[in-house]
């Protein structure tokens, strides 16, 4: 409901669309406690397994190790709002505001090796471990 800007009773109107699969998803952190995530592959897929589709803007709610992390979603492909339900994603994670450290890899420029098998070339995070 925090997504929605809703609270309890308010009125929803709801409309059926066809969401084109996502192939792309960059992330900005909300704080740079994330950057001490060791895993953060790991811990978004196992998170996004509650969502069926993202949307840019998005606030990603990620309850881990006694923390709460939350990732803006600061860009998609092909679309700004995409199913993400059995799709392989290229991910990026930006920097915090007000950080340069790259979630994953502080001395990386950049941090583009993907969830997925899509066009990204990425693999799915359990691969990774």
């Amino acid at each position: 409901m925090q997504n929605l800007g809703l609270e309890e009773g308010d009125l929803v109107r709801i409309t059926n669309i066809s969401l084109p699969k996502g192939t792309y998803v960059q992330l900005q952190p909300t704080t740079t406690d994330f950057l001490e995530v060791s895993n953060p592959r790991a811990v978004l897929e196992v998170a996004l397994r509650g969502y069926a589709a993202l949307s840019v803007g998005d606030l990603i709610y990620i309850p881990f190790m006694d923390k709460n992390f939350q990732l803006l979603v600061t860009d998609l492909r092909p679309t700004a709002a995409v199913s993400i339900i059995e799709t392989d994603m290229e991910v990026e994670f930006k920097p915090p505001e007000g950080s340069t450290d790259v979630v994953g890899h502080p001395t990386n420029g950049g941090d583009q090796q993907g969830l997925g098998g899509g066009k990204g070339g990425g693999r799915r995070a359990k691969e990774l471990q």
